[in-house]
């Protein structure tokens, strides 16, 4: 096990919280215990903005995925964002389209 925060696996035992162990790390100082990571896979995030691309809605997607059709939006927008960043740095492209819609990303010259 290591610490969430720095990663360091230089801790020790600091009591109970909700019957789980609590453990401070000497390195960074902080509080954590050992439970599982909260929120969805990044595969069910790219399985929805997959979806999403090929047409069907947020509405539609959340129906199957059995989630918010506001997390499917965020999750589409987060994704979204992330491919263009990576197009922009490899490719230097100054306009990109996304859905019909255009968002200029660098002035005019």
């Amino acid at each position: 096990m290591k610490c969430k925060h720095c990663k360091s696996e230089n801790y020790h035992k600091a009591g109970f919280t909700n019957g789980n162990q609590r453990y401070r790390c000497r390195k960074c100082g902080k509080m954590f215990t050992n439970t599982l990571p909260r929120g969805y896979s990044k595969s069910d995030k790219e399985k929805a903005f997959d979806l999403y691309t090929e047409g069907m809605t947020y509405r539609g997607i959340g129906r199957f995925l059995k989630v918010s059709h506001v997390s499917i939006q965020n999750w589409v927008d987060e994704i979204a964002k992330e491919k263009c960043n990576q197009q922009i740095e490899s490719k230097r492209l100054y306009v990109v389209e996304i859905d019909e819609v255009w968002h200029f990303i660098k002035k005019r010259e």
